[in-house]
């Protein structure tokens, strides 16, 4: 059985920070209750193109996150028309 292996990938995606955000700001899980998903560490640019889409986002400093149900985020970003963002 062969693997599809993805075409494309983000530079503006960094790391799945689901865990570490989850016990650093734990009020964040209050804005998607009960929806399987991760938060992905992003780029600011990103965090606010994402969040003109409406799409959930969380800033804290100088971190952005987006919260997805999709397993791969550059799956999500082409499906949202943000293929600026792809590689």
């Amino acid at each position: 059985m062969q693997v599809a292996v993805p075409t494309k990938n983000s530079p503006h995606v960094f790391v799945n920070q689901t865990l570490t955000l989850l016990d650093y700001w734990p009020e964040v899980a209050d804005r998607v209750p009960n929806i399987p998903g991760a938060w992905w560490l992003v780029t600011r640019s990103l965090a606010q193109a994402l969040e003109a889409s409406g799409e959930v986002v969380a800033t804290a400093a100088c971190s952005d996150w987006w919260f997805t149900t999709v397993d791969r985020p550059e799956d999500a970003l082409e499906a949202l028309g943000l293929t600026d963002f792809l590689a």
